[in-house]
């Protein structure tokens, strides 16, 4: 959980498992929503993970919940 440079040095949050490997964030969330999440903070047992990245060229916190 935390983050990692993509290939143009820009930050994307990311979260590794054992069955996915490194997996960035931004992949699991509907393009052009606008969003683009920079770190990855915090998971809780249900799976929900937080963190921040910006929207509309300003930081905002994030919550991404499975399934949903």
């Amino acid at each position: 959980m935390g983050y990692g440079n993509i290939g143009n040095n820009a930050a994307h949050a990311m979260v590794w498992t054992s069955s996915t490997g490194m997996q960035d964030l931004n992949d699991l969330i509907p393009a052009g929503s606008g969003w683009v999440l920079i770190n990855a903070n915090a998971v809780n047992a249900s799976g929900q993970i937080t963190g921040y990245g910006t929207k509309g060229g300003h930081n905002h916190a994030f919550l991404l919940t499975p399934g949903e």
